[in-house]
């Protein structure tokens, strides 16, 4: 089961799984799930993301060697 996130205003889809997760670990597989997204440069208020539900535990930053980045 996924939840979901409503965007607020003018976002980037990183900017929000970055919010909600605390790093970049699941963004490839966020665009996935919301492939209904992919043609939008910045997301308007009132789009609604799809969110895999994960363990409390593994909210943490990835360790430094882990680091990702999109760029």
């Amino acid at each position: 089961m996924s939840s979901q996130y409503l965007v607020k205003y003018s976002q980037r889809f990183d900017e929000i799984v970055y919010e909600v997760y605390g790093h970049l670990d699941l963004f490839e597989k966020l665009l996935e799930l919301n492939a209904h997204l992919l043609n939008k440069m910045h997301l308007e208020a009132g789009d609604t993301v799809l969110l895999i539900e994960i363990e409390p535990n593994t909210k943490e930053a990835p360790k430094e060697e882990n680091l990702k980045s999109i760029w």
